[in-house]
């Protein structure tokens, strides 16, 4: 009897501490479990990342580009949110531009700009930016902070 609890004792420990290998990145994970998508055939541009976490991912679509960002306003379960703007008149090119000069700029602290969906805020702490999406509802998502470095690979121009 004595072998047999024994036996039974090694069995329960050995359950629980079985381990799975998931092959589900978290973007993928994200997109199926969050009403964010990214069109078919579309192109992807850039990552920013720190180690192996992802903090911002950008794709474009014809001439439309869609950034997905973890946002930081969750504490306890991670969530994701997006933005997508179009890039008429170089718009692309200027915002890049322009969230590079705000980094490098002293004293400003806050940038804002106007997108059919909503308001990009961009909020600097020493030489860091994070984005701030304030969609039309009135709904606000923020990104883990960025360095000038980051922003290129996001860009894709690194």
């Amino acid at each position: 009897m004595k072998k047999l609890l024994i036996i039974l004792l090694f069995f329960s420990f050995d359950s629980f501490s079985q381990i799975k290998k998931s092959d589900a990145s978290i973007w993928s994970t994200f997109r199926t479990s969050v009403k964010l998508e990214i069109p078919d055939g579309s192109k992807f541009v850039g990552k920013a990342n720190v180690l192996t976490e992802i903090i911002a991912e950008m794709y474009k679509k014809d001439n439309y580009y869609y950034i997905i960002y973890e946002n930081q306003d969750f504490i306890l379960y991670p969530g994701y949110d997006s933005f997508v703007f179009n890039d008429e008149d170089g718009f692309f090119d200027m915002l890049h531009k322009s969230i590079i000069e705000f980094i490098d700029t002293k004293g400003k602290k806050t940038e804002s700009f106007d997108l059919p969906e909503g308001t990009l805020t961009l909020n600097k702490i020493i030489k860091f930016v994070n984005f701030n999406f304030t969609n039309k509802k009135g709904s606000t998502s923020k990104s883990g902070f960025m360095n000038k470095k980051q922003i290129n690979k996001l860009f894709g121009k690194d």
